[in-house]
């Protein structure tokens, strides 16, 4: 009975707050966002008869104004706003609540036509079709130039080959529509080079992720559309320009794996850098870099040393986040210090490690921060930190577990806790073998990896009990030099101990 009554005193305060406070309103949600430019803009648009010819509502917008920029004050109350739209009068939700949603439609189409005022090439072509349906044709290859010089200038758009084709299809029209020649076969053919470029740069594009996390998980079935692509890419009648290439290369590098895409695709980076976009930028760089990353937990060194260039580069010169994120990428933060403690570069490393820790987004920020920090003491080797840092981590994506399966076998193994590794070796086995979401190859290389350290861990005890495990040793030293993977090269250093 009291908690009903309470619940009901509750719903009650809550609905009063509701009616009496504006702090949670759609329409303040949306003030909010507005820098102080927009603020002044917005003033000059609710002022304007065009989109606004009620008084009552360009009352209502001169009162919350000078609430600005956050709009929170106890003052910013229904009540306190009636009166002063409508003084004297008696306050009534209903009005008020009409008023607010005619302004917050306002406000949704300002935003509309600011976002639409920022995209010139798009508003050129709905000025060209407007030109062509009122005829107005004098002013029509004047806008069609500046528009190509527009395009031209925003080459690195994703959108560039579709902007060229759509504003050759507009000439054609303007043509036709005078009865005048025009050379057909030449626009098709220019159209046709658009067409595909654009398609070729969209479809890499859409698929580049899913190619990426099949080599992580165990997701979605073969990717059939994509070998055809490939199949018409290479017999396509078109001299591809090098973000095309660039495109294919990153893509090839996960689909095919072949060193000489990596080699071509950083030669085209390297030489067309600057005509890139941020966003290209970043995108390229990284799957490059991923690549090297791929290939040496593979057991691969070639790449060592350019996964570093690659990464040190992209701190050095700011391109550590996509476009306008403010944030470093989680999984980019971490590989960028391992890049550097993997090549020696442990100075830099812990420097990278500290500065940038504050960038990465307060979610993750601890998650990936302890990683870091975890691979670089595993290298320094200051073990007990490690495992300081390790019991730390609280959670992790599926994609992580591997390597946190690998950094348990290693810290414990290096700090001679013997009597748990055989728990943490049975703990990985179950890992292997319960998960069905992790790639095939990568479950493939943890449980080499796991059969090796359980392998290695009898002869240290062997010999450690005065046994001669030599015979041993060698046959042990022939399947780590086999092993694909990245831990194989600790796994060296550690039986080279046991020949000594």
């Amino acid at each position: 009975m009291i908690l009903d009554k309470l619940l009901a005193f509750l719903a009650l305060i809550s609905l009063n707050f509701e009616k009496i406070f504006m702090n949670n309103t759609s329409i303040i949600e949306l003030l909010r966002t507005f820098s102080k430019n927009e603020l002044k803009r917005f003033d000059l648009f609710i002022g304007s008869e065009y989109f606004n010819r009620r008084s009552a509502v360009t009352k209502l917008w001169s009162e919350l104004k000078p609430f600005a920029p956050d709009f929170r004050s106890t003052n910013l109350t229904r009540e306190y706003i009636y009166t002063k739209v409508f003084p004297g009068n008696k306050f009534n939700y209903g009005t008020l609540k009409n008023l607010i949603y005619e302004l917050t439609l306002l406000s949704k189409k300002f935003i509309e036509i600011e976002y639409y005022s920022s995209k010139k090439i798009q508003g050129n072509f709905n000025l060209l079709e407007a030109i062509m349906n009122k005829r107005l044709f004098v002013f029509f290859e004047k806008t069609f130039n500046e528009t190509k010089e527009c395009i031209e200038e925003n080459f690195h758009e994703s959108d560039y080959y579709r902007n060229k084709f759509y504003l050759h299809s507009l000439k054609q029209n303007y043509f036709i529509q005078q009865d005048k020649y025009y050379d057909t076969s030449a626009s098709s053919e220019s159209g046709n080079h658009n067409i595909t470029m654009g398609y070729f740069i969209d479809v890499f594009h859409n698929n580049y992720n899913q190619l990426l996390i099949k080599t992580e998980l165990s997701a979605g079935h073969e990717n059939s559309f994509m070998k055809k692509v490939l199949d018409f890419y290479d017999t396509a009648p078109v001299n591809f320009d090098f973000r095309v290439r660039i495109f294919y290369h990153a893509v090839m590098l996960i689909y095919e794996g072949s060193s000489e895409h990596f080699y071509e695709m950083k030669k085209l980076v390297e030489e067309n850098i600057s005509r890139l976009s941020r966003g290209e930028r970043y995108n390229f760089l990284v799957a490059l870099s991923g690549y090297c990353y791929i290939k040496y937990e593979e057991g691969s060194e070639e790449f060592l040393k350019y996964e570093f260039e690659i990464c040190r580069y992209m701190i050095e010169n700011g391109i550590f986040n996509f476009e306008n994120s403010q944030n470093i990428d989680g999984p980019f933060y971490r590989n960028v210090a391992l890049s550097a403690v993997k090549n020696n570069e442990y100075e830099w490393a812990l420097g990278f490690i500290n500065k940038y820790r504050y960038s990465l987004d307060m979610k993750i920020r601890e998650h990936y921060y302890l990683h870091a920090l975890i691979e670089y003491n595993i290298k320094i080797k200051n073990f007990e930190q490690a495992l300081k840092y390790l019991s730390k981590i609280k959670h992790s994506l599926i994609i992580d577990k591997i390597q946190i399966k690998k950094w348990e076998l290693v810290v414990n193994y290096e700090m001679h806790g013997f009597s748990s590794l055989p728990y943490i070796i049975d703990s990985a086995r179950h890992f292997i073998y319960n998960d069905n979401k992790l790639n095939p190859s990568k479950k493939e290389r943890l449980n080499g990896f796991v059969q090796v350290v359980g392998k290695l861990l009898l002869l240290k005890l062997k010999k450690e009990s005065g046994d001669d495990p030599g015979e041993e040793i060698y046959s042990l030293k022939k399947d780590i030099g086999e092993l694909k993977d990245g831990s194989k090269f600790w796994l060296i250093e550690k039986i080279s101990e046991l020949e000594i």
